[in-house]
């Protein structure tokens, strides 16, 4: 079994109604071998997805994956285009649909960071958080009030469902009625 060595587990039990399990994953850019991080980092989520799938699962971090274009699902890089296809297979949903990298004036912006699930009705709402910055005259951040070049991703989960309260129900025993009693 692959084990992904850059991931933080997170479960929640004893909702009102599921579990939810929560993923941190961090998938270094381009360092060593870039085709062995990625099926790496597939076996691990095709193996949590098929291991609990009766549980909320929600895979969320810097996937660093080039090209990638989540709104779409498609990719340039044969690699990024594999993984894509996985996440669809497997019947899962990104929900981050805004830039997460701040652009630079050589390089652009991009969805790096994602929340990625199985349930995605559950993702009830999700946002990217632009940090305060300075902008030159064409429009290029130039500084940023911060100590990262990503923008924070935020999401809210639904953790419980309305459960509908017990109705009585007064049943009428028929056939064993004393109809003369109402006369």
């Amino acid at each position: 079994k692959t084990e992904y060595k850059k991931c933080a587990e997170v479960q929640v039990t004893k909702t009102t109604v599921y579990d939810i399990i929560f993923y941190n994953i961090y998938k270094k850019p381009h360092t060593g071998s870039f085709t062995q991080q990625v099926e790496d980092l597939m076996e691990y989520i095709r193996s949590e997805t098929i291991k609990n799938s009766k549980k909320t699962l929600v895979f969320m971090g810097d996937f660093n994956l080039p090209g990638a274009d989540w709104v779409n699902m498609k990719s340039t890089h044969a690699h990024t285009q594999e993984f894509l296809d996985m996440i669809e297979a497997l019947d899962l949903k990104q929900m981050v649909t805004e830039p997460t990298r701040i652009p630079t004036p050589t390089g652009k912006e991009n969805i790096l960071d994602v929340v990625i699930t199985n349930k995605p009705n559950r993702i009830i709402k999700n946002s990217v958080v632009p940090h305060k910055s300075v902008k030159d005259e064409s429009g290029h951040i130039i500084k940023t009030m911060t100590v990262s070049d990503h923008y924070p991703v935020t999401f809210a989960i639904e953790t419980s469902s309305k459960i509908p309260k017990k109705k009585t129900i007064e049943v009428h025993d028929w056939k064993n009625a004393d109809f003369d009693a109402y006369r």
